[in-house]
């Protein structure tokens, strides 16, 4: 029995080991397989992507493309709005430069007739000024004139008056003595 036994079991152990061999290479088949599928769909990912990489590239560059037409497109533009408005700028700074020198010519013809006058008014102006320090000091010695005369008459007669003053006290003082002499002298009498 252990013979039949060992047979059954080699048997049923071969036909397991046989059926895991099968499997085994039938998953190592499915396995490539899907390698194999997943590459080709990886492929087909790659390449889908790949196209939209591409395209998305493209509608980069092509934006770009645009956007420098455009640039180039308004630069013109710009360049001749520039261009019209620097000679305009131009026109006006040469304007500006003609009217600065006309101007100048007028200005210096009534300047220099306005600082004639000027000149003029300023000498006038000088000499009424010193004919006025003249007049001024000539008041002042004047006014110092009837001042001083009129200190010194005070004083000549604040001086006489003192005099005046001092002999009518004497007088006064003589009169009283001759009028007490004249009883003391009848008294000594």
């Amino acid at each position: 029995m252990n013979r039949v036994l060992k047979k059954f079991r080699r048997s049923a152990l071969f036909a397991s080991m046989s059926t895991w061999r099968e499997s085994i290479g039938h998953m190592r088949r499915e396995r490539a397989l899907l390698d194999r599928v997943e590459r080709v769909l990886g492929r087909l990912v790659l390449r889908d992507a790949s196209r939209a990489l591409v395209s998305w590239r493209d509608l980069v560059r092509s934006r770009r493309r645009l956007r420098a037409l455009l640039r180039r497109w308004r630069k013109r533009d710009l360049d001749v709005a520039f261009r019209t408005w620097r000679m305009r700028a131009d026109e006006i700074v040469a304007q500006k430069s003609a009217l600065r020198v006309a101007a100048r010519r007028m200005l210096r013809h009534r300047l220099a007739a306005a600082f004639a006058r000027w000149l003029d008014v300023a000498a006038e102006g000088r000499t009424r000024a010193g004919n006025l320090r003249k007049m001024d000091t000539f008041v002042r010695r004047m006014a110092n004139r009837v001042a001083s005369a009129a200190f010194f008459a005070w004083l000549e007669r604040a001086i006489h008056s003192a005099a005046a003053r001092a002999s009518l006290e004497r007088v006064a003082i003589r009169w009283t003595r001759l009028a007490l002499s004249v009883p003391f002298n009848d008294w000594v009498d």
